[in-house]
């Protein structure tokens, strides 16, 4: 004689419970990159003021007020999430660096590298340097050779001599160098530093 069981459904969970779907679990990987993007939309957001930080000319329709976070160096080609990386712009300023990255990043590389000198993302040892030579440190570190004493000094907003004694100071400390005597050698012997400051 057979005997019917009724499962138990506490134990195996109703059958006509509804099918909920599972929690995604962020890797450790995940939450750190958040952590480090909410910190700098935080700091973008100081720096703009709510305002397009996309130079002149503005797209198109451009209200001027800031709503989108842009990665200036896209992440497909090394850019990090830190805040001198992230641009705060307007959505028309926005969708036209989207669709012309190119341009875009020529405009935007210049505020960039204000930004990583401003951001304390140069080495302890700029701490003792004018901040037109950490400047001028953060050119070199973003600009791609040939660079030259006149380049620096275009950028940062001084005389050649001052570019150069800038120039001299860096090199003291190991952070830049040339060839003597060869122009468009100058190159950075360090890289930023991938934190904000």
């Amino acid at each position: 004689m057979t005997r019917d069981v009724e499962p138990n459904f506490k134990e195996f969970g109703s059958p006509k419970a509804k099918h909920r779907k599972p929690i995604p679990h962020k890797s450790a990987r995940q939450l750190a990159v958040d952590a480090v993007l909410t910190e700098s939309h935080r700091v973008v957001k100081r720096r703009s003021r709510g305002r397009c930080e996309m130079p002149e000319p503005h797209a198109h329709g451009c209200n001027g007020w800031a709503v989108d976070h842009h990665h200036i160096i896209p992440r497909s080609m090394g850019g990090g999430h830190q805040a001198f990386n992230l641009a705060h712009l307007s959505r028309e300023c926005h969708d036209f660096a989207e669709a012309n990255s190119e341009e875009a990043i020529c405009r935007l590389r210049p505020l960039r590298a204000r930004w990583m000198a401003d951001a304390s993302n140069i080495p302890p040892d700029a701490g003792i340097l004018a901040p037109k030579a950490r400047q001028a440190l953060a050119y070199v570190i973003e600009s791609t050779p040939p660079i030259t004493v006149r380049d620096v000094a275009m950028f940062v907003g001084c005389a050649v001599s001052t570019a150069y004694a800038h120039l001299k100071d860096l090199r003291t400390l190991g952070l830049v160098d040339w060839v003597d005597g060869k122009q468009g050698t100058i190159t950075a012997t360090v890289r930023a530093v991938e934190f904000d400051g």
